[in-house]
Formats: structure tokens, C-alpha cells, sequence
């Protein structure tokens, strides 16, 4: 399979890297900051196959180029979407620049790099999109209620794209990390 990943060069995103990889798919990891590239650089030294595109979900140019380049050789399979950041602040406080680029990389970016790739997808009918979500998409939480709301757009997104892209072949996953540090758990 040939897998794109967003925001892939930490955390979720790199150790789904590192899974793809290890399984023999083609792994396609996108970063937004060439400073922060060493994530993906380090698993090569243990034989891994990665390779790292620059891929900001806020640039259009950047989603373009990214998947140019991994359906050089064959076509996406497989759309990850890890690329997102936790905002944290009382909504009434935080900024409207910050709490517009909340939602320009969390949902506006998932919905760029989705119309990029999915018409591809149908038209050969078949492919996965995965979706990263969070359980604050379903509950809020105190001081995180742009990021929640941003979580929680992106489950109605899926919801969407799963009964739209269905018909076609294309299946939409959501998955949703559990957010200990809503909770008071961390």
C-alpha cells in the first residue's frame, strides 16, 4: 500500500510512520517544519524507509507537491490525517488569529488535503482516509473548548465523508485519542 501521513513527524504520526513501514508499505510522512525533521530522519539509521515530505495543511502549494511526489510510482491507498495541534485558553480569551489558525490547521487542513486526494480515490474506487480525532470532540473540557469544537467538526467531517465516499469504495475512519490531560488523568 502507499500511505500519506500528515504531521508525521512526532508523536502519533511518526510511530504510525514507523507501523506502516515496518509492515512493507510505502510510507509517505509529512512534516510542516524542516526544523523538526529529525523524527523522521532517525528511523532510517534502523533500517526504516520513510520518506519525509513537506507538507504544511495550511498550503495548498505543499499538499500539491506532497502528493505529486508520493503518486510518483502508484497511487494514495491510504490517507492519514494526524496534522493538528491542541489550543488551550478560555474561549472567550483566546485571540481570534489563534483561534482562526485553530481551525485552519485542524479542520480547513483535514478538508484540503481530503478534496486533494479523494477524487483519486473514487475514481479508481478503493482507499482508506484516516481521521485523528480526540474524545473532546464528543465532551469539552474546560480551556479547551476551540480545540473540542475543532475535534468535534472533524467527527461530523467524517461522518459525512463515510455515508458520501462509501458508494464509491472509499472508507472513512475516524479515530479518536482519549485526552487524559482533559480529564485530570495525566
Amino acid at each position: 500500500m502507499n500511505v500519506l501521513i500528515t504531521g508525521a513527524n512526532s508523536g502519533f504520526g511518526l510511530l504510525t510512520a514507523e507501523t506502516f513501514d515496518k509492515a512493507g508499505h510505502t510510507v509517505f510522512a509529512g512534516y510542516r517544519n524542516p526544523d523538526r525533521l529529525s523524527g523522521l530522519t532517525a528511523p532510517k539509521a534502523r533500517g526504516l524507509e520513510i520518506e519525509p515530505v513537506l507538507l504544511d495543511v495550511t498550503s495548498l502549494p505543499t499538499i500539491q507537491e506532497a502528493i505529486a511526489r508520493a503518486t510518483q510510482d502508484r497511487p494514495i491507498d491510504v490517507l492519514i490525517n494526524n496534522a493538528g495541534y491542541e489550543l488551550i485558553g478560555a474561549v472567550d480569551e483566546v485571540s481570534q488569529e489563534n483561534a482562526q489558525r485553530q481551525f485552519d490547521t485542524n479542520v480547513m487542513g483535514l478538508l484540503r488535503i481530503v478534496r486533494a486526494v479523494s477524487p483519486a480515490m473514487r475514481g479508481r474506487r478503493s482507499g482508506v482516509i484516516v481521521n485523528l480525532s480526540s474524545m473532546v470532540g464528543w465532551m469539552s473540557a474546560p480551556y479547551a473548548g476551540l480545540y473540542s469544537a475543532s475535534k468535534h467538526a472533524i467527527e461530523a467531517l467524517s461522518e459525512a465523508m463515510w455515508f458520501e465516499l462509501q458508494p464509491f469504495g472509499v472508507r472513512v475512519v475516524v479515530i479518536e485519542h482519549l485526552g487524559w490531560q482533559h480529564i485530570g488523568l495525566a
